[in-house]
């Protein structure tokens, strides 16, 4: 069941198309760059949201919630995808689009390949930023109201997972744990909870929701998104016109 669709971000590439007419020739180049990473995340995201729809939307077991924002106690997440199982497992998934591939050490530090210099590039590393997202998260359904068994409210589990693009290749360590980074066509969630035995026993039983339910939960969390809104002009340093006078 799709519960949000991903915002539109269209205001945003024509703020920063506007900027960038008026700008000077350095945060000209700022600004492209700008767009650049906004359009590369938004071809990511929206090749994600599509596999998961066409895998997902019809499903009564499992809730779509593509491009949650949430700021709460201080802290700000904006989570490209999230899934709610009827177990009450939440996958927490962010996308990242690469030109050409990725590379993970044994540390587990995540590197990508910059095609131009020929050569790999430190990136932040997106498990860790999920972790971040997670902690959020948390915050979020201590304000969702969620079943009980035996007088004992249910609490969600959440697993971590990053999606890269079907074309990209990625060079996986040996000994580091690189399981949750997948490519997006090879994601699926039954897999995934049958691969940790999230669908086996009585606790599985134990935790099962109804469709409802889980449709409640789900829009409970759309309420808390907040879109993002932006001041370019300001991170840009460039001066907005005055008001026409009246």
């Amino acid at each position: 069941m799709l519960l949000k669709t991903p915002d539109s971000k269209e205001a945003l590439l024509a703020e920063l198309d506007r900027l960038a007419r008026v700008a000077p020739l350095p945060q000209k180049r700022q600004i492209a760059e700008e767009v650049r990473i906004l359009r590369a995340g938004l071809k990511g995201e929206q090749e994600s949201a599509y596999l998961l729809n066409f895998g997902l939307k019809a499903s009564r077991n499992t809730a779509i919630i593509h491009d949650l924002r949430l700021d709460l106690n201080g802290r700000v997440a904006h989570i490209d995808h999230v899934l709610l199982h009827r177990t009450l497992c939440v996958f927490v998934l962010e996308t990242k689009h690469f030109q050409a591939g990725l590379k993970i050490t044994e540390d587990g530090e995540f590197l990508r390949w910059n095609a131009y210099t020929k050569t790999y590039e430190g990136m932040p590393s997106p498990l860790a930023q999920n972790e971040r997202h997670i902690a959020v998260l948390q915050d979020a359904f201590d304000r969702v109201d969620l079943p009980t068994r035996l007088g004992v409210r249910l609490t969600p589990a959440f697993l971590s997972y990053v999606l890269v693009s079907p074309r990209a290749w990625i060079k996986r360590p040996k000994r580091f744990d690189s399981s949750h980074v997948l490519k997006a066509d090879m994601f699926s969630v039954e897999e995934e909870l049958n691969k940790r035995g999230l669908l086996k026993g009585m606790g599985h039983l134990s935790r099962l929701v109804a469709s409802a339910t889980l449709r409640a939960i789900g829009r409970q969390l759309v309420a808390l998104h907040r879109p993002v809104t932006i001041d370019y002009a300001a991170r840009f340093g460039i001066a907005k016109p005055p008001a026409p006078r009246a």
